[in-house]
C-alpha cells in the first residue's frame, strides 16, 4: 500500500506491538538483487515500509542520466512485491536527507541499508531507539551492472 510521508507516525502508533523494519532506495531498472533484499527484510520483523527515492534525489546522487523509470514507476514496482507492505516515495529536502525524516516520524526498530554514510550518523540513528544494520551491496545485481550489460548486448 503506497502511503504518505505524513502517515507514518499513525502507522507506528497502529503497529506499535509490532517489529517494523525500514529500508529505502533508487529501485532503478528492478532485478533480482532488489527481490533478494525484500525478501530479506520480511525475515527481519512484522512489517516492512520502503522508501522509494524520488527523482530529483536520484538525479543528484547518480547523475543527469539517472533514473531510468520515473519515481511513480518505481513506487509502483515496490509496492507490488508481495514482502513489502508499505511504499512511500521520499523527496529531497535542502540540507536533511529524506531518510532521516522518515526515521523520525516511523520510529521503526530496525533501517537496513546498503549505504556505508548512515555509519557515521549511527549513534542519531540509535538515539531515536532505531537499530541500524549496514548490509553489503551485492555488486553483481546493481542496476549499474544491468545497464551496462544491457549496453554491451545493444550498444
Amino acid at each position: 500500500m503506497v502511503i504518505n510521508p505524513l502517515e507514518l507516525e499513525e502507522l507506528r502508533n497502529k503497529f506499535s506491538d509490532k517489529r517494523i523494519i525500514f529500508a529505502d532506495g533508487t529501485f532503478d531498472l528492478f532485478h533480482l538483487g532488489h527481490v533478494r533484499s525484500f525478501r530479506n527484510l520480511r525475515t527481519l520483523g512484522d512489517i516492512v515500509v520502503v522508501a522509494v527515492l524520488s527523482d530529483e534525489w536520484v538525479k543528484a546522487k547518480k547523475g543527469g542520466k539517472r533514473p531510468i523509470l520515473s519515481e511513480e514507476e518505481r513506487v509502483e514496482l515496490v509496492d507490488s512485491m508481495r514482502d513489502v507492505d508499505y511504499t512511500i516515495l521520499a523527496s529531497k529536502d535542502g540540507q536533511r536527507t529524506p531518510t532521516s525524516q522518515l526515521l523520525k516520524s516511523l520510529r521503526p526498530n530496525i533501517f537496513v541499508s546498503i549505504d556505508p554514510v548512515w555509519e557515521d550518523r549511527r549513534s542519531e540513528i540509535e538515539a531515536l531507539g532505531i537499530e541500524l544494520q549496514i548490509i553489503p551491496r551485492v555488486h553483481e545485481s546493481s542496476t549499474t551492472n544491468l545497464i551496462e550489460r544491457i549496453r554491451k548486448v545493444w550498444g
